[in-house]
């Protein structure tokens, strides 16, 4: 129980502290400057997060300070690389968005390649009992 409150608290935190990463370019050059400064405020925002989520102990919020430390190093430098490349991740962005078209487009026609009996049966089959009921009360 313990072990899943002292994770939980260390997603959260890791999540407020990239939230707050992201929105604050200021942070992340003078985090990339002082790497402890990093890990207080890391450490900070799981003491106070696991006083407002109500930790039972603090050895609780100093493995969620741990955990959550040593999972956001990695968010840093990703950050820095998103910003960096940010022109470039909108140009993926819209090849992605090509490509998920194209991938419908081609999903819709193996769907109707497939299916094509049964619809092809259900339209010929209509037009035969049409023709027929149409026979029907010309010969009457």
């Amino acid at each position: 129980m313990l072990l899943q409150m002292m994770v939980l608290l260390a997603l959260a935190s890791t999540a407020v502290e990239g939230f707050f990463a992201w929105h604050v370019p200021a942070w992340r050059r003078i985090t990339k400057k002082y790497r402890l400064l990093d890990l207080f405020f890391s450490f900070f925002l799981s003491f106070a997060m696991g006083k407002f989520m109500g930790a039972p102990s603090g050895l609780v919020i100093f493995g969620a300070g741990v955990i959550s430390t040593v999972i956001s190093m990695p968010m840093y430098p990703a950050l820095n690389w998103c910003e960096a490349n940010a022109g470039k991740i909108a140009q993926w962005r819209m090849k992605g968005q090509e490509m998920a078209q194209d991938l419908v487009r081609l999903m819709v026609f193996l769907i109707r390649v497939v299916t094509f009996p049964f619809w092809f049966s259900r339209r010929v089959h209509a037009a035969v009992t049409t023709f027929r009921s149409s026979l029907k009360e010309a010969i009457n």
